[in-house]
């Protein structure tokens, strides 16, 4: 009888004992959501949403600016033209990378929907907000994000005309005129502009003070009607504020050049520099 209850014993030991194992291997290997890490250090988020990979750089031997920021986004794109973004990388500072750089963007599988566009781009931005180097728009159809892997986002150098400003960057500073068309200004002449929160600019024209407003789209300035003052003041001030109005009145373009002063510029190429 004693012999009896212990082997019943036993197999009672023995089968907790696989069940405990079996349950230990359920942890192990089961089907809930796993992280890992990848060689950069950068936590991987498995079986969770859609990974979108592919490759960013540029082949021309130079250095963008100091603290400048590479940024690779994904967005909607709706026919239209307009575009909502989805979700994007970045890494900064450039000069501890090695191009061309391989990328990741983890995106929640509910936010992609199979019957829309999307479109995936890289661009370099600087310290001030101006976007200085870009790709072309790569298009994925929504039933393939994440299903092809992105071919090369090829960055070029954006022109000054064709720049992206955050007017944000600069909004606030009182600029001063010290160029109008090549021409230098009068000593001692205080023209200026200042960029306000509600898409105003004013300030001192030479002798009267101005106000206007203005629209900034896809890097291109327009500029309402001028409000100004009627003061008289000494001819060569006269015609240096009339150069100044006609200028800011017409300008289409604006950026910070490499010296971070101002420039506005019509498509004449007629032109105000300004620094802070």
């Amino acid at each position: 009888m004693t012999k009896i209850k212990l082997m019943m014993s036993w197999d009672i030991i023995s089968n907790l004992r696989f069940v405990g194992l079996i349950a230990f291997s359920g942890l192990l290997f089961g089907c809930g959501h796993q992280r890992g890490t990848s060689s950069s250090g950068e936590t991987l988020h498995v079986d969770e949403g859609i990974t979108i990979e592919g490759t960013v750089g540029y082949l021309e031997r130079i250095l963008p600016p100091p603290d400048s920021l590479l940024r690779v986004t994904l967005e909607e794109s709706s026919r239209d033209g307009s575009k909502a973004v989805i979700a994007w990388s970045e890494w900064s500072p450039l000069e501890k990378l090695s191009f061309p750089l391989t990328y990741k963007i983890n995106v929640s599988g509910d936010a992609i929907q199979s019957g829309k566009d999307y479109a995936i781009s890289g661009e370099i931005i600087s310290a001030i907000g101006s976007q200085i180097w870009r790709s072309e728009d790569h298009l994925i159809e929504g039933h393939n994000v994440g299903a092809e892997r992105i071919g090369f986002l090829r960055l070029r150098r954006v022109s000054a005309e064709n720049a992206l400003i955050d007017i944000s960057k600069f909004t606030g500073v009182n600029w001063r005129v010290e160029d109008i068309n090549g021409l230098g200004v009068v000593d001692n002449s205080q023209t200026t502009l200042t960029f306000g929160p509600s898409q105003s600019i004013s300030g001192n024209a030479g002798c009267n003070a101005y106000r206007t407003d203005y629209e900034l789209q896809d890097g291109k300035l327009r500029v309402g009607p001028i409000r100004i003052t009627r003061r008289a003041c000494v001819p060569a001030l006269a015609d240096q504020e009339q150069a100044f109005l006609r200028v800011l009145e017409d300008a289409v373009f604006l950026n910070i050049d490499s010296d971070g002063a101002l420039v506005l510029k019509t498509n004449d190429s007629r032109s105000i520099r300004a620094s802070n």
